[in-house]
């Protein structure tokens, strides 16, 4: 097991390659009438958007392997009247990112799967959110 930590986080990477992946994916960024996938929403931001909403991890180390277990939730904001829209972006989103393999800066990961999901309609009674809980086991790169 290595004592030298990246210099890129385990976190920090995983983000980064959701972003990629979710705006590489030419069906996904058709839904969303462009590429609106943000770290934090611009106040001005045109729906539906998908916005990152908490990055967790922990100690996922082995006796031979250092790593984390992560887990990345991505929120879905829509106003189209119902849960319909909203569905069809977490199924674009499972068919990304669930068990597929990215490419992480200093790290391997080693699978990403679903957790959760829900969709329900926000507090203001205008908007639909979806949220999607994906986990990540994720080495360091040796």
């Amino acid at each position: 097991m290595t004592d030298i930590l990246p210099l890129v986080s385990a976190e920090h990477a995983l983000q980064e390659a959701v972003y990629g992946a979710l705006t590489a994916n030419s069906a996904l960024v058709t839904a969303l009438g462009g590429a609106r996938v943000y770290d934090r929403a611009p106040e001005s931001a045109a729906f539906p958007y998908i916005a990152f909403a908490a990055l967790a991890s922990r100690d996922g180390s082995t006796a031979t392997e250092a790593g984390y277990e992560c887990r990345i939730t991505l929120n879905i904001w829509s106003r189209h009247g119902g849960r319909r829209e909203a569905f069809q972006l977490m199924q674009l989103l499972r068919q990304t990112l669930h068990d597929r393999e990215l490419a992480l800066a200093e790290h391997i990961l080693v699978n990403l799967r679903e957790e959760f999901s829900e969709v329900g309609e926000d507090s203001d009674r205008k908007l639909f959110r979806g949220s999607l809980r994906l986990r990540a086991f994720i080495e360091i790169q040796s």
